[in-house]
């Protein structure tokens, strides 16, 4: 059997944006170099122990990265952040000391390329600036796990990017600590791996001497002196004090935190929220089928909901029925040993049952259990209704996911359904319920699909459960419930259980392999995922809010196909919830728990069958076609590349572009003693002048006069870090004058002043300073552009030699950083010129061959915000993505000469130049002309604004000059125009900015 393997997809702009965010923090750090040793005896560091990374630069180049990542002036730094703080006391001479480093934080939504994203930071950051020591910490073996997968598997896709540069992992579990050895001394890219459990405890073995090692290190030792990045993965569930020092202990040159749900965001850089995410199709989109009983007051039901310690005793309180006035009720009762189930609920069913508690237990894993042998465990249910609902769940899964497999199929994609089950036991014992109920419906309802009917349920499900050998045994196993095993047992089953996953993730893709159906406990909550989920069925509570959120995560990712390509089509990518409770309950549990992760929620997950257009066939099979006659002729692009103009243009753009300096930001100062002083000289209307005696960059003494306003930021506007606590100032009356009110508390009036020690004296101090005589060796620029722009090296020699020679010769002393600037200011002048001089021929073919590909007779929109469409509208419903567009959609409907419209589909693109990206216009409109016959054809785009060179991204900007020529080609009047155009009909005109020639 052929193995599948993944294929990855460098070109993806929110990746390569966030990987692009942590360069950003660097533009301007010359290219560190290690000089090859024979002994190999010394350890090789990110940067030397006498050197730092300029406080100032850093915070400077932060501001740059958030502004690329659009953040609000309000969500800008203020100051750098750092974690300052005790290391792990590990009882030795080393314990006590303190470290202090920058964290920057990366904030990424499930299944939208976090591990990817972090992988490829590491090579980039060694491409760019030479970094070669990084650690990634885990708080689990399940990330563990999932981490190295990530690495094998991309591999060969990251040397090819990056010319086969060597980077290695290395793993660390306790063991060969040569390893760290070996870490510390290499002079190539290294990359420990290790859990947080591996090194925040004292008797962790990383912390004692061993004589497997060479001299007095210890383990940690070895680590901490390269100065380390360290990569810290799921950072919010590594919070606690111990894992905070233990952290520390590794003395980082500084950390990078990814995750989709921080807790804290120190010195923010990146942001994709799951409303990002959704609205730009990175993940699947979110449906829900809600399994729950309803006015059924027949049975038993008994949860048990929490076990404590209260007055000495200890208590278990329950749900169940109670019987109330008459009526059995939902309610909750608490019991302690000995009670009897029937004496507190008057319930008839536990009458002579032997419903009395014999022991309860508490703890993590605690339960109840009767003198009837029934043990009931937190979060489990017991009662006669759990059969039915599970029944009914595995039905709605086994339905759902043999429909969408006869649906895909023919486009090479596995479809895959995941179980969450409450009780392992309720799967591998011979009377195990969740086993029995999927065989049985398995068989049930497997006829009527040809991919099923000759397949048993054994072939087609698989549990994944920890695992161990029975005593005396070579063969049999016996599965564990990791929430039921001690902690210090946990890790080892959780590794084997985690290793059998990961190896399986891609056979389970392909067709090949039978199964198709998962069965898990706890296992695959979190570090695993598979993008060909698409069903996710949970016999279980599903707990929290972040639990709840955590379980979709593991089927976000968008699928693949049998050749490992990603599939990116909206209506293929949807991920079917069926939950053991109510809609409602599990859709607002859900959005609960996205408003803590951003600004504002996605939109409500929606039932299967909402949402759901029907085309109006009496518009689609008459004037439709007509209109589809024309939008079906295939156009071939030529590009008329005037070569000569092309590089006057790019020489021009060069030279007034500005090249960063190389900068030296690894500095030394001294240790100064003073003290810093703020006078109020005057105040105004809503202004005060303030003399200020602060510290100079070396520490010296310097005394400035100021006039700020309300509101400002002192430190930020004089960039000096002492006057951080003053904040901005507020003018208040005091005693009948007016003062100032810092915000720190201090209040002034004119002529008062207050004197301060800084929170640098005493500290070494740094600053950042040009080197314009230094110079470092130079890549081959030429062959990097033409790779990365498909460029002639001639053409771009050309260019080179065209700029101004002082601008030529900065490449010297910053080579990277001019490289950089050089083929992105290029690709923008290439991308404008084959904009300007691109044309559309026929080709005498039919592109789109199909239209009921493309506008099927029912079109699904999970997740999506639609309109009711009027009587013309092509579909009954129509999606809006934005005001614009709705409001555009009101004005359609309430136009008496509209004869139809429909919003193009996204899987209708129009080709263009890969510089620039495919187009998909929005809507096509037919509307009779003035005197009423005949029917014009006109394709509108909706933008905020009709001045395309306000657009935010320039190539929406180019994508709309090139919709324009296309068009015309076709014969279609074509404009983008603003929801509320009131002339959008008119053809295009001079005032819209868009030269046509």
């Amino acid at each position: 059997m052929a193995a599948l393997q993944l294929k990855f997809d460098a070109n993806q702009p929110h990746q390569i944006d966030a990987v692009q965010r942590v360069v950003t923090l660097f533009e301007g750090l010359p290219r560190q170099t290690t000089a090859f040793t024979l002994s190999g005896g010394e350890i090789v560091a990110n940067l030397s122990e006498y050197d730092d990374l300029s406080e100032s630069w850093l915070l400077d180049n932060l501001l740059e990265a958030q502004r690329q990542s659009h953040f609000e002036a309000a969500d800008q730094a203020r100051r750098l952040e750092y974690d300052d703080g005790p290391t792990l006391d590990v009882g030795s001479a080393q314990s006590g000391s303190f470290a202090r480093y920058p964290s920057f934080t990366i904030e990424m939504e499930t299944g939208t390329g976090k591990t990817y994203v972090y992988l490829r930071t590491i090579y980039e950051l060694r491409q760019r600036y030479g970094f070669g020591k990084f650690v990634i910490v885990v708080p689990s073996v399940a990330i563990y796990e999932g981490v190295r997968k990530s690495f094998a598997i991309t591999r060969d896709h990251f040397r090819a990017l990056y010319g086969n540069e060597p980077v290695n992992l290395v793993e660390y579990d306790g063991g060969q600590l040569g390893k760290l050895r070996n870490f510390a001394y290499s002079t190539a890219c290294e990359v420990l791996l290790i859990t947080l459990a591996a090194f925040d405890k004292a008797s962790n073995v990383i912390y004692r001497s061993s004589d497997k090692l060479q001299g007095d290190l210890r383990p940690i030792d070895y680590v901490c002196g390269t100065r380390p990045i360290v990569i810290l993965d799921e950072p919010q569930k590594m919070s606690g004090p111990s894992a905070v020092k233990a952290i520390r202990s590794l003395k980082p040159l500084f950390s990078l935190r990814y995750s989709a749900t921080h807790k804290e965001n120190p010195n923010r850089l990146y942001r994709l929220t799951p409303v990002d995410a959704f609205r730009q199709n990175l993940v699947k989109k979110i449906q829900v089928i809600g399994v729950s009983e309803r006015e059924n007051a027949n049975g038993a039901v008994l949860e048990l909901l929490r076990v404590e310690r209260t007055g000495g005793r200890i208590t278990a309180t329950v749900r169940t029925r109670i019987l109330v006035n008459g009526s059995l009720q939902i309610g909750e009762i608490s019991l302690h040993q000995g009670d009897d189930l029937f004496a507190k609920t008057n319930n008839r069913d536990y009458a002579n049952a032997g419903y009395r508690v014999e022991t309860i237990m508490l703890g993590e894993n605690g339960f109840v259990a009767f003198e009837n042998d029934i043990v009931i465990g937190l979060r489990d249910q017991h009662g006669q209704h759990k059969a039915s609902i599970f029944r009914a769940q595995i039905t709605k899964t086994l339905e759902t996911h043999f429909t969408w497999q006869a649906e895909l199929r023919p486009r090479s994609i596995k479809v895959l359904s995941l179980f969450f089950v409450d009780r392992v036991e309720n799967y591998t014992s011979n009377e195990g319920l969740i086993r029995r109920l999927f065989d049985e419906e398995f068989e049930r309802l497997k006829d009527d699909f040809a991919d099923f009917k000759s397949l048993r349920p054994e072939q087609v499900r698989e549990a994944y459960f920890a695992k161990k050998k029975k005593p005396k045994s070579d063969e049999e196993e016996v599965v564990l419930d990791l929430e039921a095993l001690a902690a210090k047992d946990r890790q080892a089953a959780e590794k084997a259980a985690y290793a059998l996953i990961m190896r399986d993730k891609e056979r389970l893709l392909s067709f090949d392999e039978k199964t198709c159906f998962i069965f898990a406990h706890s296992a695959l909550r979190e570090g695993w995922d598979n993008p060909n989920v698409f069903q996710i069925c949970t016999l279980r509570e599903s707990g929290s809010e972040i639990e709840r959120r955590q379980a979709i995560g593991r089927g976000l990712r968008l699928c693949v196909n049998q050749s490992g390509a990603r599939v990116h089509d909206e209506e293929v990518n949807v991920l079917t919830v069926i939950a053991n409770e109510s809609y409602k309950s599990f859709a607002s549990g859900l959005q609960s728990e996205y408003v803590k992760a951003g600004d504002q929620a996605p939109p409500a997950p929606k039932k299967p069958r909402d949402n759901t257009a029907i085309r109006r066939d009496h518009i689609f099979k008459n004037d439709f076609q007509r209109f589809w006659q024309k939008l079906q002729t295939a156009l071939h692009y030529r590009i008329h590349v005037h070569t000569p103009q092309l590089i006057e243009t790019a020489v021009a753009r060069l030279n007034h572009a500005d090249f960063p300096q190389s900068v030296i930001v690894i500095e030394r100062g001294r240790v100064t003693i003073a003290e810093c002083m703020v006078k109020v000289l005057s105040i105004g209307k809503a202004k005060a002048e303030l003399q200020l005696q602060l510290l100079d960059e070396a520490g010296e003494p310097y005394e400035t006069r100021r006039s700020f306003a309300e509101r400002d930021n002192l430190a930020k506007i004089v960039r000096d870090d002492n006057l951080r606590p003053f904040g901005n100032f507020k003018i208040e009356q005091h005693d009948g004058a007016p003062a100032l009110v810092f915000g720190n508390g201090i209040v002034l009036a004119v002529g008062q002043s207050h004197n301060f020690a800084p929170e640098s004296a005493g500290r070494i101090r740094q600053r950042s300073t040009l080197a314009p005589t230094a110079s470092y060796p130079v890549f081959n620029l030429t062959e990097r552009a033409a790779r990365e722009l498909g460029m002639t090296k001639h053409s771009i020699y050309q260019i080179f030699c065209g700029m101004r020679e002082e601008k030529r010769l900065t490449i010297f002393k910053n080579p990277e950083g001019f490289g950089a600037v050089f083929i992105n200011e290029l690709r923008n002048v290439l991308a404008d010129h084959i904009t300007e001089h691109i044309e559309f021929v026929p080709s005498g073919d039919l592109v789109f061959t199909e239209p009921n590909e493309l506008f099927p007779k029912e079109q699904k929109y999970p997740q999506k915000e639609v309109v009711l469409a009027d009587a013309r509208g092509l579909y009954d419903l129509i999606q809006t993505d934005s005001d614009e567009e709705k409001a555009f959609l009101e004005t359609l409907m309430q136009d008496k000469r509209v004869s139809f419209y429909f919003k193009f589909p996204p899987k209708f693109r129009i080709p263009l130049p890969t510089i620039i990206g495919n187009y998909n216009p929005d809507w096509g409109i037919a509307r009779l002309n003035v005197d009423k016959m005949p029917i014009i054809h006109l394709v509108r785009e909706t933008k905020g604004s009709v001045d395309l060179e306000t657009l935010r991204f320039p190539n929406e900007k180019r994508k709309i000059r090139c919709a324009q020529r296309y068009f015309a080609a076709l014969g279609i009047d074509y404009r983008p125009i603003r929801g509320s155009t009131h002339d959008w009909w008119k053809p295009e005109t001079e005032n819209l900015k868009i030269n046509s020639q």
